[in-house]
């Protein structure tokens, strides 16, 4: 069995992918939304695999994420005979041609912490999302990028994961038993590059004074040239990886 945890704010456009995705083999997808204010709540609900929840008021605070990704499943998904959480945001899809398949032979090995290969990936126009596909069929350039080498995938009953802020890596504890790598992981941030330098800066502006404080979620601090330059030297290296 296998849940999935992950926050969300204002991702009417990658939801229909992201849940298109992992409804082929999560068996519950806990979403908590920092209220929304466009259709994000309403595809949620409609969903019949969502456990859908608030969290947090309507400022972006980096303690809702770790809540969300460190401690969540403990309320939810221990006891339930849970193989697998997977802690994600939903631009992030975490990818196998067969991922069942390797989930259950790593369940065999006693692998309790997969290693996972991170890519940035880019396109210029984000696909409609009512053709059907998945995101991966139709966008499938980028670069890979140690740093979203994530360790967002763990068996519950052994390992407690422990991210840090950003929950881009962490101190992991227990019985922690690593994969060669064979996951990936694909951030799909750089999707139309007027739409990033806008999302970039309506993260921006609701970041809360704590994270400005601390510096959580520093990378949203970027001016729009330093995103566009981003954007554009990504994709001018980026190849197929799927």
């Amino acid at each position: 069995m296998i849940h999935l945890y992950t926050i969300c704010y204002n991702e009417e456009r990658m939801l229909p992918f992201f849940l298109r995705h992992y409804e082929q083999f999560a068996d519950r997808i806990f979403v908590w939304d920092n209220h929304s204010t466009d259709c994000s709540s309403e595809i949620l609900k409609k969903h019949p695999m969502v456990s859908y929840d608030t969290i947090g008021d309507e400022s972006y605070r980096e303690r809702d994420l770790l809540e969300v990704k460190n401690f969540k499943y403990m309320q939810y998904s221990i006891g339930q005979n849970v193989d697998w959480i997977i802690a994600l945001d939903i631009d992030e899809i975490l990818y196998h041609p067969q991922i069942l398949k390797v989930l259950d032979i790593y369940k065999s090995q006693n692998i309790t912490l997969p290693r996972v290969d991170g890519y940035q990936m880019v396109a210029d126009v984000l696909p409609d999302s009512n053709n059907g596909f998945q995101i991966y069929d139709l966008l499938n350039k980028g670069v890979a990028d140690e740093h979203y080498g994530k360790s967002c995938i763990f068996n519950p009953y052994q390992v407690f994961p422990h991210y840090h802020p950003g929950c881009h890596d962490g101190d992991p504890v227990g019985n922690i038993k690593r994969s060669r790598p064979e996951l990936k992981l694909f951030h799909y941030k750089y999707v139309d590059e007027e739409h990033t330098v806008t999302r970039q800066l309506e993260i921006r502006n609701r970041m809360s004074k704590s994270n400005h404080y601390f510096r959580h979620g520093f990378h949203f601090l970027q001016t729009e040239m330093q995103v566009r330059e981003q954007f554009q030297q990504l994709r001018s290296i980026s190849s197929v990886v799927v």
